[in-house]
């Protein structure tokens, strides 16, 4: 119900034509199949910039642990729904189409984007063809921004990874790429690599990017167990204790144009795999 309001209430020239069943409680199957969720509801057209907020608010509806007790398995969770709104037509970009080398589910990047990530840990140029396949495999995801404790649980000794995070109220992602071990430990300590770097996207566009590759390599990650994924001494960090920032020191670039402190929408940290 909250799906079809939306669409309705959003743009109204939009929508042609609905047609829709929703039962009289909020009961779902534990397995849950979009597809069939989503082809309860015909639209004509979807405009881009409507697609990521609908499929943002229904994420959150379903990911409603008051209201569904279900499990979502989703894949290319954007194109199938631009697909089974449109009547089966799919009319997206680039950008919303699985990459055959590339397999990552996440509700922050698109697989182009997340090829354009594979070909800076490859060291290669964006018009350049990726060597080999990558799995993106997901260790945390959180709404908001992930603790200290949560982070190394799920983290610690686990590499390579990829930290991703969006700004709340910003179409900013950021994020980070460790080859290295995370640890913890109530005592800080900087880990060695010359092979780490931090980026940002904007507009879901990878031409609108920042990649800053590290500089200073005695300092190129932060562990402390109160402390999220940690790039240089300020450069990315996330922590919900000490506040999440973008100050350069010990990489090439800032990679945002603020330095004050943000809010974290969701953060994701995947290991990556390479076949």
């Amino acid at each position: 119900e909250e799906l079809v309001e939306y669409a309705r209430v959003m743009n109204e020239t939009l929508i042609s034509n609905i047609n829709y069943q929703v039962k009289s409680n909020n009961t779902l199957p534990e397995k849950f199949d979009l597809c069939e969720f989503i082809s309860g509801v015909q639209v004509q057209m979807v405009q881009d910039k409507f697609l990521p907020k609908l499929s943002q608010n229904l994420l959150e509806i379903l990911e409603d642990d008051e209201y569904y007790d279900i499990t979502i398995e989703v894949e290319l969770f954007d194109s199938t729904i631009v697909s089974l709104l449109n009547g089966g037509e799919t009319n997206v970009g680039e950008s919303d189409i699985e990459s055959e080398k590339v397999k990552i589910e996440s509700s922050i990047i698109t697989f182009q984007q997340a090829e354009l990530i594979t070909k800076w840990i490859e060291k290669l140029e964006i018009t350049d063809e990726i060597t080999a396949s990558y799995e993106f495999k997901l260790l945390a995801r959180e709404r908001g921004v992930i603790t200290g404790p949560t982070f190394h649980e799920c983290c610690d000794d686990k590499f390579p990874t990829i930290s991703i995070v969006k700004v709340e109220g910003s179409n900013e992602i950021l994020g980070g790429y460790n080859p290295i071990a995370w640890s913890s430990g109530i005592f800080s300590s900087y880990d060695r690599t010359r092979e780490s770097f931090i980026f940002s996207f904007k507009d879901n566009d990878i031409s609108n990017h920042i990649l800053s590759r590290v500089t200073y390599g005695q300092r190129a990650t932060y562990n402390r167990i109160n402390y999220g994924p940690t790039f240089g001494y300020s450069d990315l960090t996330i922590s919900q204790i000490y506040g999440n920032k973008c100050i350069k020191f010990d990489y090439e670039n800032s990679i945002r144009e603020s330095r004050d402190d943000f809010d974290v929408e969701i953060c994701e940290i995947y290991l990556i795999i390479k076949n």
